[in-house]
């Protein structure tokens, strides 16, 4: 699904991994509800890179990810 950041930031969202019936990985997005929120953390794999200078990463979007 579509995530949309509008601060001219790198933004490294929490996601968790799937993977769909053609073999193809997804990272779905699993926000926190604050930065303190480390609980939220728990049932996430890792974090996605996504760039700044772009508002929104439609579905199918293709970034860097980062395993805990």
């Amino acid at each position: 699904r579509e995530i949309a950041f509008t601060p001219d930031l790198t933004y490294f969202p929490p996601v968790r991994l799937e993977w769909g019936t053609d073999g193809r990985m997804t990272a779905l997005p699993n926000p926190a509800n604050t930065s303190g929120d480390h609980g939220a953390l728990a049932p996430t794999d890792g974090v996605l890179e996504l760039p700044r200078g772009q508002d929104a990463f439609p579905a199918g979007f293709v970034g860097s990810f980062y395993p805990w």
